[in-house]
């Protein structure tokens, strides 16, 4: 087996480390006192009415990425038939593979979205009332706590993206041979055909 390269590593390794930090100050978000039995009770009815929202809208997103996927796998497959596989019919079984990581990414990078979606919003809802009970002691620990829950947007986006990238071309890199890679695809992807 190769060696992994440098670069892809390190995107893993950045996006590991954000995924942790995000889901650290989660953690200490929740950890934070709640407030009172009125600022409790709206709390929940905001926490319903937001968890309801994300659930519809993780169907919805999901169902559409899958349609997605399959038309971008089948537009792959479809371009390559028209303008490759009529010279090198030889790479049928090429063109398929790379139609189908091709639609397989579509789908993961929505599915990383999603989570990146459903963490900060969690938190985003669970930093309001910890941040309104911390304004009882003051500026400084209202914000702390409301820039927190806002960042763990900032730390999940980026990072699920990355990790997710880098892990995608570690394991497609493990599927499509290397000379496959270099070789044969090289000249497709590179529009000299």
């Amino acid at each position: 087996m190769a060696m992994i390269n440098p670069l892809v590593l390190t995107g893993l390794l950045a996006g590991l480390t954000g995924i942790v930090v995000a889901v650290f100050i989660y953690w200490w978000i929740d950890r934070q006192p709640l407030g009172d039995e009125n600022m409790i009770r709206v709390w929940s009815a905001i926490r319903e009415g937001a968890t309801a929202y994300m659930r519809r809208q993780m169907r919805t997103i999901i169902l559409f990425s899958l349609v997605i996927s399959i038309i971008v796998a089948l537009g792959v497959y479809a371009g390559y038939s028209v303008r490759v596989l009529p010279a090198y019919p030889e790479l049928h079984g090429e063109v398929i593979l790379e139609s189908v990581l091709i639609g397989a990414s579509v789908m993961l990078g929505s599915l990383a979205s999603l989570a990146a979606a459903f963490l900060s919003m969690d938190a985003s809802t669970k930093a309001n009332v910890r941040t309104t009970e911390a304004a009882k002691r003051g500026t400084w620990h209202a914000l702390k706590v409301a820039i927190l829950g806002g960042s763990v947007l900032g730390f999940s986006v980026p990072s699920i993206s990355v990790f997710s990238l880098a892990l995608l071309f570690i394991v497609y890199s493990l599927i499509v041979s290397e000379a496959m890679t270099t070789v044969k695809l090289c000249p497709l992807w590179c529009g000299l055909w």
